[in-house]
Formats: C-alpha cells, sequence, structure tokens
C-alpha cells in the first residue's frame, strides 16, 4: 500500500501526513479448532489442586500478544490461566 505525502491531512492542526508504504495481506481461512485434549465430548481430568487443563489445537498460527483467559467461555468454572504451548496451541486452566 502506498499514500504520498500530504495524501491526508490531520483533523488537529490540518497539516498533511508523512508518505506511507506498507505491505500487508489478507487471511481468508478462518481460523478452527483442529483437535482438544481431551477430546471434545469427554470430561476434564480434575488434577490434585482442584484445576484441570484444556488444550486446543487450533488450524494456524495465532497471535501470542492476543491469547487472554475471556478467550475460552465455559458454562461452569472459571479459567484462570492460559498458557501459549506452540504456534497453534494453547492451554487453559480451569
Amino acid at each position: 500500500m502506498h499514500m504520498d505525502a500530504g495524501a491526508v491531512t490531520r483533523v488537529s492542526d490540518g497539516l498533511g501526513l508523512a508518505a506511507f508504504d506498507a505491505d500487508f495481506r489478507v487471511d481468508t481461512t478462518l481460523m478452527t479448532v483442529v483437535s482438544t485434549d481431551p477430546p471434545i465430548g469427554s470430561p476434564l481430568n480434575v488434577n490434585g489442586s482442584g484445576s484441570a487443563t484444556l488444550r486446543i489445537d487450533f488450524s494456524e498460527s495465532i497471535d501470542p500478544t492476543t491469547v487472554g483467559l475471556a478467550d475460552l467461555i465455559v458454562d461452569r468454572g472459571t479459567v484462570v490461566d492460559a498458557q501459549i504451548i506452540d504456534a497453534d496451541t494453547v492451554d487453559y486452566t480451569l
């Protein structure tokens, strides 16, 4: 993408912005869940500390800065941790 210097002006003072050049792409493939551990439909195994871990493997790499506790919505319990395992896998602790 290219924008010439001055092609856009700031509302605050009317000055033109500097020239801008950048490459970008559009990902048209929706991210999906490839697998879970335990598998979908299976109960979570609660460990000795009273928590359980759900591992989710996605169909493509995820941006690690976007992974958070609010990304997984549960019917019971609370998501207390989210750990990135590799480029396309996240462990959620409940």
